[in-house]
């Protein structure tokens, strides 16, 4: 997200019989955590406040960029049975401001310190690995061919990783893997800290669906989510949480 300052909408979203219902309300802070925790839906639903989107088995992940900024509809028109969300945070020239490289092309040169931040890594297959990169040498984050850096991690080892609450609110979207290995999507749609959402993913699910991971992404005006005819366990499902600003990458699932 480059520096902006917008108000933005807060989104539930339930999915009841086939049907998706929209409830749209005025931004509002995000509720403190009852320390309940909930199932794993088979398709994307609201859970404490956070949209939670398991991605589908067989869907692969790939990075794209473009030196022309987009709308998240507008990349997902490029594509069918797909999922899209924002990627890495971006400069003034729509560079990202981390680590990120598709098939061994680097774009952009600078990177995040290795002690604050997280690479999501894609391997040839499309699947999705979450780091840490405290653990990971510089070395082998530059030889990664299809990565994306960001920060903060949010959940790390089932626990919240943010510590200290800055006050600054957003919308947000974050990447998470559960303790069973499922991928999930997870935004907020409201106004949100950093502080607020690692924990309200940390105590979001329970058991082999728990969060041992999650990594930040871009947020605010970049955030955003759009399916288009995704296959899940019970049906397609289209759905559009466009991003209200044009982002000039993102990370797709597709079938």
């Amino acid at each position: 997200m480059f520096v902006r300052t917008l108000r933005a909408i807060l989104v539930f979203v339930c999915i009841l019989g086939g049907l998706t219902w929209v409830i749209m309300a005025n931004p509002v802070h995000a509720p403190e955590s009852s320390g309940s925790r909930n199932s794993l839906p088979p398709d994307p639903t609201h859970i404490s406040g956070l949209v939670v989107t398991p991605v589908p088995e067989g869907a692969r992940a790939r990075l794209r960029t473009s030196s022309e900024s987009m709308f998240l509809s507008q990349w997902a028109a490029q594509c069918t049975q797909c999922m899209v969300i924002n990627g890495s945070y971006f400069d003034e020239n729509n560079l990202p401001t981390g680590y990120f490289s598709v098939g061994g092309v680097r774009t952009g040169s600078s990177a995040y310190d290795l002690d604050r931040s997280g690479l999501i890594r894609i391997d040839a297959q499309g699947t999705v690995r979450i780091e840490d990169l405290a653990k990971v040498s510089i070395d082998s984050l530059l030889a990664t061919k299809d990565g994306l850096q960001s920060y903060p991690i949010l959940v790390k080892n089932y626990e919240p990783a943010v510590k200290e609450d800055s006050g600054k609110r957003a919308r947000r979207t974050a990447l998470a893997i559960t303790r069973d290995n499922q991928l999930l999507i997870i935004n907020y749609f409201g106004q949100i800290t950093l502080y607020q959402f690692a924990r309200e993913i940390a105590g979001a699910l329970s058991g082999d669906q728990q969060v041992r991971i999650a990594l930040n992404l871009d947020g605010g005006p970049s955030t955003g989510l759009v399916i288009r005819d995704m296959t899940f366990p019970d049906g397609k499902k289209s759905l559009t949480y466009d991003s209200i600003t044009p982002v000039p990458n993102i990370i797709e699932f597709v079938k």
